[in-house]
């Protein structure tokens, strides 16, 4: 009988002839694929982890294991997060399942996610997350609240669509809030930015460079969309996505293994080049919804198309942005430089 303990620490006894075929943790929401290895682990509750849930074909077909309860062991708790190790040894289980289609397939096809009946579903309530945030902004100190959770309810999120994608999943995970407050809002808002504030260093270091070899007058004349102002940005740009992946596998501790992070990217270099190209378009894009805002605040009807394109714009180019990131450690997983277990 195929056996699986996720990177969770989640452990699945499954039916006889599900090998080979897909399915999802219920705990992390990781998508695995079934092992023929059999290991005394307990079962899940229910069949809902199951992503292929077509009848098995009849010479395959069997009868549930009798009194499978007397086996359970219980799961561990999880903080949905992986150690280090846990993560290099995702990816070294993995190595042998071999994406269907090659990671421009993928990329191509994540510009379109919205085709799947699920996904647009998923889109147009983000996008009224995003829409919704400016309109918090004059809430006083219970708009800032609000706004907080939102953020903190995107950024859970969005580490979802970079797992999900991560594991090969091609439909955008559900938008839900049931672990409570931690961990549903406050510790996605506290990780998606010290991600981001960790990912500013290389920025900082090269501005505290430029700043020391430039005369004190001179700083003035510094400018966001100078020279300057492009460098620092593109530095940022080109480690946010790789800690965004760590934080979403790892946890923030994961993004303190510089060596690592560094052996990676050399590894893959063209492929993560080309990621931090994609991700810098998408959030350059992204960016320009705000200026659509001079032009379509004239009434109020011009008011209402602007709240409705700003945030589907949001939404929509952070969702490819976030699954450019997970297919990038999906296709290319076999050059990551972790070597647990």
């Amino acid at each position: 009988m195929p056996t699986y303990t996720c990177q969770c620490s989640a452990r699945y006894k499954l039916p006889e002839g599900s090998e080979g075929r897909k399915a999802k943790c219920k705990k992390c929401g990781v998508v695995f694929t079934i092992p023929a290895k059999e290991v005394a682990i307990a079962p899940p509750e229910d069949d809902d982890w199951l992503l292929e849930k077509s009848p098995l074909p009849p010479s395959l077909a069997v009868a549930p294991a009798p009194d499978q309860s007397a086996s359970a062991v219980s799961p561990q708790p999880s903080d949905s997060a992986y150690t280090p190790e846990e993560l290099v040894a995702m990816g070294r289980s993995r190595s042998r399942e071999r994406p269907s289609q090659g990671f421009w397939s993928s990329v191509g096809w994540t510009f379109l996610f919205f085709t799947e009946p699920n996904n647009l579903i998923m889109l147009v309530i983000i996008s009224v997350l995003y829409g919704i945030l400016p309109i918090l902004d004059f809430g006083g100190c219970l708009g800032l609240a609000a706004t907080c959770i939102v953020y903190g309810w995107l950024f859970s999120y969005c580490f979802k669509v970079i797992l999900e994608a991560a594991g090969g999943e091609e439909r955008l995970p559900t938008l839900t809030a049931t672990e409570g407050w931690w961990d549903d809002i406050i510790l996605p808002l506290l990780k998606f930015t010290g991600a981001s504030i960790l990912a500013l260093i290389p920025a900082v270091i090269f501005g505290i460079i430029v700043g020391l070899a430039m005369q004190p007058e001179d700083w003035t004349d510094i400018e966001p969309d100078g020279p300057i102002g492009v460098a620092a940005l593109s530095a940022f740009l080109f480690v946010w996505p790789m800690v965004l992946l760590v934080t979403a596998i790892g946890g923030l501790p994961a993004v303190f293994r510089v060596d690592l992070i560094v052996r990676t990217m050399i590894r893959s270099f063209p492929a993560y080049l080309a990621v931090c190209l994609l991700v810098a378009g998408t959030t350059v894009l992204k960016s320009q919804h705000g200026d659509l805002a001079a032009e379509l605040t004239t009434s109020k009807q011009s008011v209402a198309m602007f709240w409705a394109i700003g945030g589907l714009l949001q939404a929509y180019f952070t969702i490819v942005s976030m699954r450019i990131i997970g297919l990038y450690y999906y296709h290319f997983k076999d050059r990551f430089a972790w070597s647990w277990g």
